[in-house]
């Protein structure tokens, strides 16, 4: 038998480095993740502008904050930092934080290093008004906690169909600039629970993909995501395969984003001000365009073409015009980098097993 040609055996050895993609779409060991997520909400909106070296922030920890099974703060914790720098990037503002000190409702407090994650305007419950809400990583020493205690764990439980848990995204997307396709990985910020159990804890990482996409289009058309997972893996357990959608975002409120019962995320349509603003922009570029084009052909024939000259710019501007207004898109749909959605489950493809992970108690709250 003639001996293999030398590129076949290059070819064999380079697949052979490659590992699987299953193995390859999720890592749950991301090097510099914060080991927990909290939502801290100001009392005021804070505008980017005001985000400067100095500036005193505080706020109250809205949800429980969970690394893993275990509760590092309760809900109504007050917290209190000062920021150290601001330096505005291409994707995303990155802000260094002071040592934080948090004080729980017990009056019990602790100082902790954090870090600055992201920050959105928020309208407070029943409210008009505009305020922030920031979101912050703490360390995995960040706080004593207890760990669940040893005999209290049992085997792993199925995730029931539509069972939700909120998460943030550790990538961004667009509409305009993902593709169909693209893979993306989102990371639970709290746990489920089924009765006094945890079925999932949080920190669990999701592998996920764009099931289908709309960029922005003409005639003022906005965009269309959605996105689908198939991958799930927690601190203790391999990747399991899972059906899992997206079923709300937690938005900018000046940006609002909107998720259908099939999964669609789609933005709010254009407001009338901004109609008007760009149908004011059309004619006046049309109007602009008219008189340079009437001028124009006077000076190179002189006044006696001014009544035909007249007409035809008037004809090329008034084109120009709705050309231009009709061309524009609508808005976008962009989901910044650790923007917070909520993932419904839905049954694994390969049976109750696909959705199961490790478990544990219930802390006293």
């Amino acid at each position: 038998m003639a001996p293999a040609p030398l590129w076949s055996a290059w070819l064999v050895a380079a697949l052979s480095c490659v590992a699987p993609l299953g193995a390859q779409e999720i890592d749950a060991s991301r090097a510099g993740e914060p080991a927990a997520i909290a939502r801290v909400r100001l009392p005021q909106r804070l505008r980017a502008r005001q985000i400067k070296p100095g500036l005193q922030l505080a706020g109250v920890v809205r949800e429980p904050v969970y690394a893993g099974a275990c509760q590092v703060l309760p809900a109504g914790t007050s917290f209190q930092t000062e920021i150290s720098s601001s330096k505005r990037t291409r994707n995303r503002r990155a802000v260094t934080l002071q040592n934080a000190v948090f004080t729980r409702p017990d009056a019990s407090s602790f100082a902790s290093a954090v870090e600055f994650l992201t920050i959105r305007a928020a309208r407070a419950s029943g409210s008009k008004a505009l305020t922030s809400v920031v979101l912050i990583g703490l360390p995995a020493a960040s706080s004593p906690c207890a760990a669940p205690a040893s005999g209290t764990s049992s085997p792993p439980t199925p995730i029931p169909p539509d069972t939700r848990v909120h998460a943030v995204l550790l990538s961004a997307l667009s509409a305009k600039r993902s593709g169909q396709g693209d893979s993306f990985l989102a990371r639970t910020i709290d746990p489920i629970w089924s009765g006094d159990r945890i079925v999932l804890p949080a920190g669990a990482v999701l592998a996920g993909h764009v099931t289908s996409r709309k960029p922005p289009r003409w005639l003022h058309r906005s965009g269309q995501l959605r996105l689908g997972f198939r991958t799930l893996q927690s601190s203790a357990r391999e990747p399991a395969d899972i059906v899992a959608s997206v079923a709300g975002v937690e938005s900018d409120a000046r940006r609002k984003l909107s998720v259908d019962r099939e999964g669609a995320i789609t933005p709010e349509r254009l407001s009338k001000k901004s109609m008007m603003v760009r149908a004011a922009i059309a004619y006046a570029g049309g109007k602009m365009l008219d008189d340079l084009f009437e001028e124009g052909v006077k000076a190179a024939l002189g006044a006696a073409v001014s009544g035909t000259a007249a007409t035809y710019a008037r004809y090329i501007g008034l084109t120009f015009g709705i050309t231009f207004f009709l061309a524009q898109h609508g808005n976008d749909v962009q989901l910044p980098e650790y923007t917070e959605i909520e993932v419904t489950f839905g049954r694994g493809v390969n049976g109750s097993a696909a959705t199961v992970v490790g478990g544990g108690a219930r802390p006293s709250r």
